[in-house]
């Protein structure tokens, strides 16, 4: 019985941990390799961040709402509330995160970027 009560806890936590790993595109993207060495300036040519919390850029930002899984390898489906200074919106945008470490958004008017990811800053 105590083995039983200790390989569940071991599970339990392992889920846990697993469950706190940050997502496979969290990071920060640019629309092209450049702008990646532009990663701690204040610009419009530098890398933007896209975490669980949101995606930001210098002056614009997106809240999740929602997010789901489309059942396809690596794609999201995802509802956001974005912003720039004075202006407010919903939108709703499909997720990509291709073989090639690119993240691609379709939205759904058909528009669709491709971003590639920036090295972690050192720390």
């Amino acid at each position: 019985m105590l083995m039983k009560t200790v390989l569940a806890a071991g599970l339990v936590a392992m889920g846990a941990a697993a469950a706190a790993a940050p997502p496979a595109w969290e990071g920060r993207w640019a629309m092209n390799s450049a702008w990646c060495a532009k990663q701690s300036d204040v610009e419009d040519e530098s890398p933007d961040y896209y975490g669980v919390d949101g995606f930001y850029g210098q002056e614009w930002g997106c809240e999740i709402l929602n997010i789901q899984e489309t059942g396809l390898k690596n794609s999201w489906s995802l509802k956001l509330e974005c912003s720039l200074p004075g202006e407010t919106w919903e939108e709703e945008r499909l997720m990509l995160l291709t073989n090639f470490d690119r993240l691609m958004f379709v939205f759904t008017s058909g528009d669709m970027f491709d971003l590639v990811r920036c090295p972690a800053l050192p720390e």
